[in-house]
């Protein structure tokens, strides 16, 4: 669709980094990698050894900043100390999570969680996490991804990639291409290979998943060329088959930030003096302006389709792994609570017709025919749940359809919606009376992949699961894995096909069956006349 379809962009800007790390045993675990020998601690469960801030990259910084990643080749001086938690990489401040100290451009880093008694034969199942954040917020340190408690039959990875600016930029004429942190993660999974044997993983049984941008970015990556090399599926939780730009307009975007800076597109000397908080404080100023309801400014920093790395879109190329694709069923509250908080209830009619204006234009009619607020009369808030209708269905849910429909796709896919509403905050922000208005939001499903079922939310408050969400976590994980071990969900997930819509509904425990994408022919249609 046109530049209209800004609808809540700002979803994905959620997330920064932090983390609270469980007590390491006395006796701290040791591995040896291509640089050397790092030494990590021990988990509080016991069973779980973690490996905290491995460079897999020269540091990004002076003449490197806008380059592509130079992979770290050193040597460690003696034994390298591997318990730090890693800084993140330069960002923004974020929606409902307070803005986070320990940025750093020296940020490329991995951490690696393995069980106590990984051993070289057999080999484990390797599950690599991508954060989300918009392309331009998050980090591996923020607590909610602590992989302290993962799967203990699988060895865990998550890495760090520029965003923003600094990972993005395109200056075409002065050799700034972009895509700096698509190619950071392509290097990581690179150090995926070189390394984790050393870790007790197996390098030919590696799933890479992302949630929101980083479920976008794993779809990117999963219709590369070389993605058989680097994975053996992907998931993607709430971002497969989102629009991605081309290098045009992200060079568009780039000249008119470095005007704000004030450098010449071109500068590419004042580019890389800029301080990063400069760099971020006048993206902020160009994603805040001209907010209108529920709108905000596009963030044109993001993976571009540049005719090299990446070719076409991916939903063009189509995925060249297996890969689950999927979204929750209510995308859209999270913002919308975010933004408006108690608010909420006061969203009248007014607000609704603005907001489809604001987004659709000349097509807002057509919409509000098919999404009018009186099809939510029966709900506790029937604006709110409109947009976030609208929202889940226009740019997640179909999103995700088109992906899995790609007559391009060369590997087999599947899918999900995840529809279970949580009974405790996952994030410190979300107050435990809005669980239920939130339902099953954005990032909801995010605790229970990572096996956060105690003391929620991030380990150190006060809430537990039911044994019933305990479960549902342990489906999860044990399907998660699956993908990395066989190229499948397991034995009960059926593969997706267009003509009969299967795959799981994840309730408040997993049904098999009809998972309905039927609202994305009239999305499909709406585009099509879309006069943009």
């Amino acid at each position: 669709m046109g530049n209209g379809r800004k609808i809540l962009t700002s979803l994905a800007v959620l997330l920064g980094p932090s983390l609270v790390l469980a007590e390491a045993a006395s006796r701290a675990p040791e591995v040896e990698i291509a640089n050397g020998t790092i030494r990590g601690g021990r988990c509080a469960s016991g069973t779980v050894n973690y490996f905290l801030s491995i460079p897999y990259a020269v540091p990004p910084v002076g003449d490197l900043r806008f380059t592509p990643p130079q992979p770290y080749n050193q040597t460690f001086a003696g034994v390298r100390d591997a318990t730090t938690p890693a800084p993140s990489c330069p960002q923004l401040g974020m929606f409902l999570v307070a803005y986070q100290a320990g940025q750093s451009e020296d940020c490329l880093f991995v951490d690696v969680w393995a069980p106590a008694n990984a051993t070289e034969d057999p080999k484990l199942p390797v599950k690599v996490w991508l954060h989300g954040g918009g392309n331009s917020a998050g980090g591996i340190s923020f607590p909610l991804y602590d992989g302290c408690n993962s799967d203990t039959a699988a060895v865990h990875v998550s890495l760090n990639y520029r965003l923003g600016a600094l990972g993005f930029l395109v200056a075409e004429p002065a050799g700034l291409l972009g895509n700096y942190g698509l190619r950071d993660q392509i290097l990581a999974l690179r150090w995926v290979q070189e390394n984790i044997e050393a870790f007790g993983g197996d390098k030919h049984k590696v799933v890479v998943f992302g949630q929101s941008a980083g479920g976008l970015d794993a779809h990117i990556l999963a219709t590369l060329d070389e993605a058989p090399s680097l994975m053996k599926s992907a998931i993607m939780q709430s971002g497969a088959g989102q629009s991605v730009q081309d290098l045009p307009s992200v060079a568009a975007f780039s000249a008119k930030f470095a005007a704000l800076l004030p450098c010449g597109a071109n500068d590419v000397a004042c580019l890389r003096a800029a301080t990063p908080e400069h760099l971020n404080t006048t993206l902020l100023s160009m994603f805040l302006n001209g907010s209108d309801g529920f709108v905000f400014e596009f963030n044109g920093f993001g993976p571009a389709v540049d005719g090299g790395l990446v070719p076409a879109h991916p939903t063009e190329a189509g995925v060249k792994v297996p890969s689950l694709i999927g979204s929750t069923a209510h995308e859209g509250t999270l913002l919308l609570y975010a933004s408006y908080g108690n608010a909420t209830a006061s969203l009248d009619q007014t607000d609704y017709d603005q907001t489809l204006v604001s987004n659709f234009g000349s097509q807002a009619a057509i919409v509000n025919d098919t999404y009018p607020v009186s099809r939510y009369s029966s709900t506790r808030l029937p604006v709110f749940y409109a947009v976030d209708d609208i929202y889940t269905s226009s740019v997640i849910h179909c999103a995700a359809f088109n992906a899995l429909t790609s007559s391009a796709n060369a590997a087999p896919v599947y899918t999900f919606v995840f529809n279970h509403t949580a009974t405790c905050p996952w994030l410190p922000s979300i107050a435990p009376g809005a669980l239920e208005l939130l339902g099953p939001a954005h990032t909801s499903e995010l605790a229970l992949v990572f096996g956060q079922v105690r003391r929620l939310p991030f380990g150190t408050g006060s809430c537990n699961l039911t044994g019933q969400e305990a479960a549902l976590a342990a489906y999860l994980q044990a399907a998660w894995t699956s993908m990395a071990g066989a190229g499948n969900p397991g034995p009960d997930w059926p593969e997706f096909a267009e003509s009969s819509m299967l795959g799981v509904v994840l309730n408040d425990a997993p049904v098999p069956g009809v998972v309905d994408y039927s609202e994305c022919a009239f999305w499909e249609g709406l585009k099509s006349q879309d006069p943009a």
